[in-house]
């Protein structure tokens, strides 16, 4: 048999798949998309946590940096004047009650579009202000950012005096 008379044999051939053999790949395959997207969906709860926690990493970074190069204290507070951090934050030049009463004396605001994520700070000063100090005595406070979803995953960003940031 020449090459061919071999493809009009192996063509000529009515040999395919049962339907049960197709629905059966059918079932498998859509049993693995399922597990595939419950993966995806964690994996992406996992990653808005993960990014939400370098977004506060850096705005630390940013206060501790602005209250050296500038030599005055600075003071972290959230948006919404509350203990509430999940909307953002902002950051200003301290005043004797550690609140933000004019707009002059703002440095920096950050908004968060992360629904859905519980922000909180656990300071051992406070749980509505961070403060930023040039001087070593009082560098920054003491606690920890706790971001949670409502799946109760969770990191946890805890900030010493120097204002290094460990964990997330």
């Amino acid at each position: 048999m020449n090459f061919r008379q071999l493809l009009r044999h192996y063509y000529d051939r009515n040999d395919g798949f049962s339907l049960i053999e197709l629905l059966t790949t059918l079932v498998i395959f859509a049993i693995l998309c399922g597990y595939s997207l419950s993966f995806l969906s964690s994996l992406q709860k996992k990653d808005q946590l993960q990014v939400m926690a370098n977004e506060i990493k850096q705005a630390i970074h940013f206060a501790k940096m602005e209250a050296l190069a500038h030599a005055h204290t600075v003071t972290l507070t959230p948006l919404s004047g509350q203990k509430d951090w999940s909307a953002g934050m902002m950051l200003f030049v301290d005043k004797p009650r550690h609140r933000n009463v004019e707009k002059s004396s703002l440095i920096r605001e950050w908004h968060w579009q992360h629904p859905g994520l519980i922000i909180t700070w656990h300071g051992f000063e406070s749980t509505d202000y961070i403060r930023f100090s040039p001087d070593l005595i009082t560098r920054a406070a003491n606690g920890y950012f706790l971001v949670e979803d409502k799946a109760n995953q969770r990191i946890k960003l805890m900030l010493n005096r120097l204002a290094r940031v460990r964990g997330g």
